[in-house]
């Protein structure tokens, strides 16, 4: 009975159920937002405070012209967060809070 309840995707107890029903372009953003939070294990990390979008930030911005580099990279979280906006409204408000807070936290050294 359990993996019938898991894999109902009619289920609101979970948005990941869900994921069959999903469009093409939901997919794509949900896929640039894994890709944008990968997870501290997968890439070998196990501390609390990690934060994959400040770490490429700051890996830019030590680049030759990393300003340049870290307003694009900016630009395409700005980007994933409006898509993510669009295509989920009333949806993943926690996420889009934490995307919107960590674009702040990237600009305010580029001021």
């Amino acid at each position: 009975m359990a993996a019938a309840y898991l894999s109902n995707p009619f289920s609101p107890q979970n948005e990941i159920n869900r994921l069959p029903l999903l469009t093409r372009s939901q997919r794509e953003v949900l896929k640039d937002l894994v890709e944008l939070f990968p997870g501290e294990i997968n890439l070998g990390r196990t501390e609390t405070g990690y934060n994959s979008l400040l770490e490429k930030f700051n890996l830019l911005r030590r680049q030759s012209g990393g300003n340049e580099l870290a307003l694009e990279f900016i630009n395409y979280v700005e980007n994933v967060l409006w898509r993510l906006e669009q295509e989920f409204p009333g949806q993943y408000s926690s996420s889009k809070k934490t995307i919107d807070y960590n674009i702040k936290l990237m600009k305010k050294p580029l001021d």
